[in-house]
């Protein structure tokens, strides 16, 4: 899926939900600060720090029932300790990748009054960008440039949260997803790996077998 093609998902989406049967419609901004790590580098902790900005779309289905579209740049990725490093205890390793993203939800409400809620739904995001550098030397962390070629662009993730509607117009979210397809995945080394002792299986040298994001957010949204 490319970037073209998810902002004309998303435009496309909000045109349809501006029309269905006359319902009210909204459009606004959203921000928020994200905490997120890599399934299958060995390293555990959501310790990459981020940030999410776009905008969205959000339709009124009925009183307790809400769509909502968005279009958002996400920063997510990997943050951990080098084995053998000159600062032990120091996470300064760091796997940046930068999605455009694209989340469908619906988000329902515990209350007439439309103020605790929660959220579900999937989202389809594009890597537009990373990089994977080595804070002691300044150099490229290279077992990830080497997967690199092999990453799937296109992700599928599970998205769950829950938020409080401050007024009609602002509100507070805090969200977590998991990608449904992997990052990287390869067979060919998986017996290679295996055969290593567990202390040996994440050395710079052995190659990586699998990756996948994980992430957890807190945010805030402004309705125009």
């Amino acid at each position: 899926m490319t970037k073209i093609t998810a902002i004309l998902c998303f435009v496309l989406t909000a045109f349809l939900c501006s029309r269905v049967n006359g319902q009210r419609f909204s459009m606004g901004f959203n921000s928020g600060i994200v905490f997120s790590q890599l399934d299958g580098d060995g390293f555990t902790g959501y310790d990459k720090l981020g940030v999410r900005l776009g905008i969205r779309s959000q339709a009124y289905l009925s009183p307790s029932l809400d769509f909502i579209v968005e279009l958002n740049y996400e920063q997510k990725g990997s943050r951990f300790e080098a084995k053998d490093s000159e600062n032990p205890g120091l996470k300064n390793q760091f796997v940046r990748l930068d999605y455009a993203e694209v989340p469908l939800l619906l988000r329902f409400y515990f209350k007439e009054r439309r103020m605790l809620f929660g959220e579900a739904g999937l989202a389809v995001s594009y890597l537009v960008r990373n990089s994977f550098k080595d804070g002691n030397t300044g150099q490229t962390i290279m077992r990830y440039e080497d997967a690199l070629p092999n990453f799937e662009r296109s992700e599928f993730n599970a998205v769950l949260g829950g938020g409080i509607a401050i007024s009609p117009r602002l509100g507070l979210i805090l969200r977590t997803s998991i990608g449904l397809n992997r990052l990287y995945y390869n067979a060919e080394v998986v017996n290679q790996v295996a055969q290593l002792p567990p202390a040996q299986r994440h050395d710079s040298h052995v190659p990586l077998v699998l990756l996948r994001n994980y992430l957890v957010s807190a945010g805030v949204y402004f309705l125009l």
